[in-house]
């Protein structure tokens, strides 16, 4: 059976099946093994339209080519209508660099067209709009940037994966809400910073697209093989079990600190080497552009990429085509002012004291993330953490969030709401509170950062195998606030908030 003859049948049986438009293509990856089914993508939403047509046709999925049914060129001559009635979208489509004009059919256009926000900001004449705080003329420019983003999100996605391929890591991807688009955007705007074209406005939104490598934890005998290699004794190996077990390494005899700090940097190292070396190819031979790359950890925890893959990664950099052209390239990270990477990577000890204090959370929140510029012109964000840390990070943010003022708790709050869940809205409700109450109390709330931080940094020594080597003794990190009762300490708890952060009932016991 030849291809136009799979993809009739594959919509025969979609429209036996009433399958929604959205999953067509997740059923022509079943019904058309080994097939690029991608060429179902011109038809996918319009599934719900062709549904009748293709039924009415009658067509024998193997003898009629699928030509012959008249769907595909009655559905690109509605396109093409559409596309001549607003050429402020014609024009839209035509600026996206790689966006296919077959990948644009009627419900997709309609889709477009009925964003009311989107399509005045097509509209918007830069001379004369009102940029001030909040106006509507904002919220409209970034709905034409996050749309712009949804069609660049693919290929974006496809360089980066390339670009950390080989390397052993799964992947997420997202583009960025209108919300955060128009609070960042009008953040920039009301700060001074001038924009005459889409193009400036879209500059300002470096994480336009955000994708994830989520790098796969160490086993007990990875970690044991890793320090053995690194030249770490087993006697060595019997302290460093001792000094694992400690939440802080204030008052460590300099000895001790040093092999502390030498096995855990050859534990992240045995991590993210791959990583490290993939990245550097990649920037080295221009498969990808970075221009910023920010190594985040907090008190006593241990980051994704050491000193050493960071200069790796900045000499790679350094040879690049971005970079012969003048490019920019920013690094933050806590890095030894007296090392010898700090004097080759020729940062001078203002600026190291400067990125050092700019890579340190007070939540210990640990991650790597990098912005990157893409062959189609969009601005991505790329991150780089451990699969323990990221499940953790997708609600940490929250008490930050809500002492920031972000609407994401109350958005939440609605959703969760709106989908019957209301008891579940309510102890997230009651978590927003009491996180505003004590974030009032500067010493309540560093009590709770520290929390979280001891959270990221044992959750970091669970990746990095090292709760698994036999005679390890970790405990998990418990909250402890003075003048808050058992009830409002659990609330505040890791257990509590990843519950209803994923819209489940947590039941207290006390």
């Amino acid at each position: 059976m030849d291809i136009t003859s799979k993809i009739i049948s594959t919509l025969q049986t979609a429209a036996a099946q009433s399958v929604e438009s959205g999953a067509v293509s997740k059923l022509g990856k079943k019904l058309l093994p080994g097939v690029d089914t991608t060429k179902l993508q011109p038809l996918a939403s319009d599934l719900l339209e062709i549904r009748s047509a293709v039924q009415k046709a009658g067509v024998s999925p193997v003898s009629l080519p699928y030509t012959k049914t008249g769907i595909l060129e009655s559905a690109k001559e509605e396109a093409f209508k559409l596309l001549t009635a607003n050429p402020k979208l014609k024009e839209f489509y035509s600026s996206i660099s790689g966006f296919s004009p077959d990948s644009l059919t009627p419900a997709l256009i309609r889709k477009d067209l009925a964003n009311e926000s989107f399509v005045k900001g097509l509209s918007i004449d830069f001379q004369s709009a009102n940029f001030g705080g909040n106006t509507e003329d904002v919220q409209n420019l970034a709905n034409v940037i996050v749309k712009r983003n949804s069609y660049l999100q693919k290929s974006a996605v496809a360089q980066f994966m390339s670009a950390t391929d080989g390397t052993g890591v799964k992947y997420s991807d997202r583009t960025k809400g209108v919300k955060s688009t128009f609070d960042k955007l009008n953040s920039k705007i009301s700060s001074g910073v001038s924009v005459s074209t889409f193009d400036e406005a879209n500059s300002l939104i470096a994480d336009g697209v955000g994708t994830r490598a989520i790098i796969k934890a160490l086993s007990a005998d990875d970690a044991l093989f890793a320090l053995k290699k690194g030249g770490i004794t087993d006697e060595e190996i019997e302290s460093l079990k001792t000094l694992w077990a400690k939440s802080t390494t204030d008052g460590l005899d300099v000895q001790s600190s040093a092999l502390l700090n030498k096995a855990n940097s050859i534990l992240l190292t045995a991590q993210t080497q791959k990583l490290a070396d993939r990245l550097s190819s990649a920037l080295e031979n221009n498969e990808i552009v970075m221009s910023e790359i920010h190594n985040y950890f907090g008190k006593n925890g241990i980051p994704y990429f050491s000193d050493e893959q960071l200069e790796q990664i900045y000499a790679a950099w350094q040879k690049s085509e971005y970079a012969h052209a003048g490019g920019i390239f920013t690094v933050v990270s806590d890095i030894n002012p007296e090392s010898k990477i700090a004097q080759s990577l020729g940062f001078d000890a203002d600026y190291l004291q400067k990125i050092a204090k700019k890579s340190k959370k007070a939540s210990g929140y640990t991650t790597c993330q990098a912005n990157f510029i893409y062959n189609s012109g969009a601005l991505g964000e790329g991150q780089f953490r451990g699969v323990e840390v990221d499940k953790f990070a997708e609600y940490e943010h929250f008490p930050y969030d809500i002492r920031k003022g972000k609407t994401t708790i109350s958005e939440k709050i609605w959703k969760l709401t709106a989908d019957g869940k209301v008891a579940v809205a309510d102890e997230l409700r009651e978590y927003e509170a009491l996180v505003k109450e004590i974030a009032a109390d500067e010493a309540k709330y560093a009590k709770y950062n520290a929390y979280l931080s001891d959270t990221y940094n044992y959750l970091r020594k669970k990746e990095l195998g090292i709760l698994d080597i036999p005679g390890v003794k970790i405990e998990e990190p418990k909250l402890q606030i003075e003048g808050l009762s058992e009830h409002q300490i659990e609330l505040l708890s890791k257990e509590c908030l990843e519950k209803i952060s994923r819209g489940e009932f947590y039941t207290f016991k006390n």
